[in-house]
C-alpha cells in the first residue's frame, strides 16, 4: 500500500531511548525503515519486535550517507512513500509531528519545494536553533537544514541525486540542500513543528551564544575535511563560504580545547585539512589505514 510519508532512522551504537523514539514514529501508523550501521543483538531484537518496522542491518558502519540512502530508497521503493522524514539516533520527535511536516509540506503547494524540516532545539539548552547565516531572506527559508527532521519528496529525491556517500558524516545536509538549490528547488523550515534534538557532545558559551560542539577527534576530521572540501564546490553560496572559513579557524581552536584526546583531534584535523583541500574523501579507515590506531 502507499503511504503518503514514511521514515527513516539511522543506528550506531544507540542508546536504549532510541527504542521509545522507533516506537513513537510507528505509532503515527506510517512504515518506518531503520538502518544499523551498528548495535547490539538485544536491540536489534527489540527493534524488529515492534510492529510496522522495516530493518536494514549493514553488519558495518558504511557512514549515515550511505545508510540514510539505503533507508531512503527502501521507504520510497517498498513502501511507496511519496515523502521521508529523516532521523538522526539522537532526535525525539513529538507526537504526530509526521502528520504535521506531511500535510504543512502539501499544504505549502510548492513544486519545487525539496525538503522541510522541524526547528530544533538543543536537548542541552533548548533555544538553539539554526546558525544566522543558513538564512536566506527570512528565518522560514534556510539555504541548508540538519537532516534529521527534515522531510524529502520522491520527485527532490530523484531530480537531485542521493547524499554524498563519499562525506561518511558531517556537512551531508549542506551539500544536498546546496545542490537541491542549483537544480531549482528550495528548502524550508518548518511554521509550525518543533523537536528537540541533541546537537553535539556538549554546549558551550561563546561570547554568551550557546553553541553545541562534538568531542570526538573522529567527528573533527570529518568535521574540518568535509567544511573544506564544500568551500571548494561551485554551487555552494559564497557567503557560507566565507562564513565556514572563519567558523573552520575557530573550531580548530575550539576543538582542542573540548575534545576527548587533544592530540588526536589534532593530528586529525591536520589530516582533515589536506584531505578536504585535495579532495581526498571516503571513510578514514579506507584512506588511511591504522590511522585511529597511533
Amino acid at each position: 500500500m502507499r503511504q503518503r510519508i514514511a521514515s527513516v532512522i539511522v543506528l550506531f551504537n544507540p542508546e536504549d531511548m532510541v527504542i521509545k523514539t522507533i516506537q513513537s514514529l510507528a505509532k503515527e501508523g506510517v512504515g518506518v525503515v531503520v538502518v544499523v550501521n551498528a548495535a547490539t543483538e538485544d536491540m536489534l531484537q527489540k527493534i524488529s519486535q515492534i510492529q510496522g518496522v522495516v530493518v536494514i542491518d549493514n553488519g558495518s558502519n558504511i557512514g549515515l550517507a550511505k545508510a540514510l540512502n539505503l533507508g531512503i530508497v527502501c521507504a520510497l521503493e517498498k513502501l511507496g512513500a511519496r515523502l521521508v522524514a529523516l532521523f538522526d539516533q539522537d532526535s525525539i520527535p513529538p507526537p504526530r509531528l509526521l502528520s504535521e511536516l506531511s500535510s504543512e509540506f502539501i499544504d505549502a503547494q510548492l513544486p519545487n519545494l525539496a525538503c522541510l524540516g522541524p526547528r530544533l532545539l538543543d536537548i542541552k539548552l533548548a533555544s538553539a536553533s539554526y546558525v544566522e547565516n543558513n538564512y536566506q531572506s527570512s528565518t522560514s527559508m534556510p539555504r541548508s537544514i540538519p537532516t534529521s527532521g527534515s522531510v524529502i519528496s520522491r520527485e527532490a529525491f530523484y531530480a537531485v541525486g542521493p547524499m554524498r556517500e563519499d562525506f561518511f558524516i558531517d556537512g551531508i545536509d549542506h551539500e544536498w540542500c546546496f545542490r537541491a538549490y542549483s537544480k531549482g528547488f528550495v528548502v524550508k523550515v518548518s511554521d509550525r513543528a518543533e523537536m528537540i534534538h541533541n546537537m553535539g557532545d556538549l554546549g558551550v558559551n561563546f561570547f554568551g551564544q550557546f553553541k553545541p560542539i562534538h568531542r570526538s577527534p573522529i567527528r573533527h576530521y570529518y568535521i574540518i575535511r568535509n567544511t573544506l572540501y564544500l568551500i571548494k564546490v561551485s554551487y555552494v553560496p559564497i557567503t557560507w563560504k566565507i562564513t565556514e572559513i572563519l567558523k573552520t579557524i575557530r573550531r580548530f581552536v575550539a576543538y582542542l580545547f573540548v575534545s576527548i584526546d587533544s592530540a588526536s583531534s589534532l593530528r586529525l584535523m591536520l589530516l582533515g585539512m589536506l584531505d578536504g583541500i585535495s579532495g581526498r574523501l571516503g571513510a578514514l579507515d579506507d584512506l588511511h589505514p591504522g590511522v585511529l590506531k597511533k
